[in-house]
């Protein structure tokens, strides 16, 4: 039978609607397939069998350098992994070096490799002072006699060190050089080869942990400290004797260290971040300054970090320069009586102490609550209105700007004869004052944005108040809310000075010292970190005069070598 041509173009039609019916049905339960990114590679910290060659070996024999970068090498080419940020020969044996999550499991198979542990950054020591410590003062001993550290070498790991500062000024009582000391003075930015003398005798830095990209603007690539931490522990660590201190042109006594005639050698680990509550020191960029200052051979290394509850890639780190004969302290940390040391390990020897000497200043809101802070300054002022650095920028200033006090920030009509509060932030604090300062404020409240903030000790330029604690929104609507709101500060004395510690051995601390470590619930009068016009006889120094009105002494030990910036 023959069809139509019409029938026939009907069923084709019809057809035609089928198929299409079935490719859309299958185009509607067809499952998609999305490609799954895998995890960018990461830093960690890889601890290869056996020693560094700061110890022998099992059977006496010293392993070569050469020997474990073959070794090394041999790890890194079966898993076909980048080249290493660094690596460690003289402490340890490892590396560190940017691994995926196959890369990291083969390294956990492997039976030459002891550890594979993560990166991390871990805050500094002491930046906060605990209420229970400052409430219970202790007794203080003393001890008499010693050489005040002439001979030795005290490496520092932190956030690097103020080379102006006249506490690291080379002095005639310095004695012989260190004869076993081989560490370089490494030039960076603001950095010339001239910052070091015979008192700071080796500086490096390293920041491959922590980020170039993620350092404060205010930062820079050398060992010069931005931050303060450092510097104050190698004042209190080492600081040259009876040298003149003044704060708001005040002549506050004379300051020493532990161990005056001993030299210092900086090895910065430690960096500021854009928001100075993430501040720290990075776990890849710490092994390789122990590894250095291990290598170069200093005869006490400092370490003023928190640290872990277990042994770590530091700790390892730590003990090879145990077993090089040096001292190795850590830092206790503030955290008052109740706390436990941050070193649990038994090579490193953490000295705690407590204290009450901090000067405090109150500002007072009328009709509004009362912060207490810590201050420096020695007269009341007000009332005066107390008004927002973020209400008061000036012409062409970014908000932000005017909200931290930057310098040029404030509108100097708005400001004039009033109390400026400023965040926490940016610049360093005692700029912020400065900035207050130039625009004729009359006094500055610092203040934290966040619950447990770093620590606001006070600053200079202008009456201070710095309150450790965050500022609630309702307390800070006193200052921005309309009408006249007014504040006043008054200055209160100071708690007792009183101290007592407990050591592996006592030493004879200088006249006025302070502990060699940020040691537990301490705060010690030391170099604060660089400020023009602060500090008699230098015409620089450091921001962190530390709210402690008097240094106090703990006990110290003493014992028996170049630094490179690996970037």
């Amino acid at each position: 039978m023959t069809s139509s041509p019409t029938a026939t173009r009907a069923v084709r039609l019809a057809l035609s609607g089928v198929v299409a019916g079935i490719l859309a049905a299958g185009a509607l339960v067809t499952p998609a397939v999305h490609a799954v990114a895998e995890e960018p590679p990461s830093l960690h910290l890889v601890t290869l069998t056996g020693p560094g060659t700061s110890a022998p070996a099992a059977g006496g024999s010293r392993p070569t350098r050469a020997a474990l970068l073959a070794r090394q090498d041999s790890v890194l080419a079966g898993i076909d992994a980048a080249e290493p940020a660094y690596r460690w020969t003289t402490a340890l044996n490892g590396f560190a070096v940017a691994l995926t999550a196959d890369q990291v499991s083969a390294l956990e198979a492997d039976s030459e490799v002891v550890t594979v542990e993560a990166n991390s950054v871990r805050p500094m020591a002491g930046r906060l002072m605990s209420p229970e410590a400052s409430a219970n003062p202790l007794s203080r001993p003393r001890e008499e006699g010693g050489r005040g550290g002439a001979g030795v070498v005290i490496g520092v790991v932190d956030s690097g060190i103020d080379p102006e500062s006249p506490l690291f000024a080379d002095v005639p009582y310095l004695g012989p050089d260190a004869a076993n000391y081989s560490g370089l003075c490494t030039v960076g930015e603001e950095w010339p080869a001239a910052a070091c003398n015979r008192k700071l005798v080796g500086a490096g830095w390293w920041v491959a942990g922590f980020g170039e990209d993620r350092i404060r603007s205010s930062e820079t690539l050398s060992a010069r400290d931005a931050i303060g931490h450092g510097t104050q522990v190698a004042s209190v660590a080492a600081g040259n004797s009876d040298v003149s201190v003044r704060i708001d042109q005040r002549t506050t006594g004379t300051f020493s260290g532990v161990a005056p005639r001993a030299r210092v050698a900086a090895y910065k680990a430690c960096w500021a971040a854009p928001d100075p509550v993430d501040d720290g020191c990075a776990t890849a960029d710490l092994v390789s300054a122990i590894d250095q200052a291990t290598a170069d051979g200093v005869d006490v290394l400092n370490v003023s970090t928190a640290g872990p509850s277990t042994v770590d890639t530091v700790q390892r780190a730590l003990l090879g320069a145990a077993e090089a004969d040096i001292v190795v302290i850590g830092a206790a940390g503030n955290a008052g009586r109740s706390a436990l040391a941050g070193h649990p390990t038994p090579w490193v020897t953490t000295v705690g102490a407590a204290r009450g000497s901090t000067l405090r200043g109150q500002v007072r809101v009328a009709g509004g609550p009362s912060l207490t802070g810590a201050s420096r300054s020695r007269r009341d002022v007000g009332p005066v209105q107390l008004i927002l650095g973020s209400d008061v920028a000036a012409a062409g200033a970014r908000v932000r700007d005017a909200r931290e006090c930057r310098p040029d920030s404030l509108d100097a009509g708005q400001v004039a004869g009033k109390a400026v509060v400023c965040v926490r932030g940016g610049i360093g604090r005692v700029d912020k004052s400065l900035a207050v300062s130039r625009a004729d404020g009359v006094a500055m409240v610092l203040v934290n944005d966040r619950a447990g903030g770093p620590s606001t000790t006070s600053t200079a330029s202008r009456p201070s108040s710095s309150p450790r604690h965050r500022v609630s929104a309702s307390s800070a609507g006193y200052a921005g809310a309309p009408g006249p709101p007014f504040a006043s500060s008054r200055c209160e004395p100071a708690l007792g000075r009183r101290v007592q510690q407990a050591g592996r051995r006592p030493v004879t601390p200088a006249p006025r010292c302070s502990s060699p470590t940020s040691s537990r619930s301490v705060r010690v009068s030391s170099a604060p970190s660089p400020t023009p016009g602060h500090c008699s006889p230098a015409p620089r120094q450091p921001a962190h005069a530390s709210v402690g009105s008097r240094p106090c002494s703990v006990p110290t030990t003493t014992g028996r070598r170049r630094s490179s910036a690996r970037s």
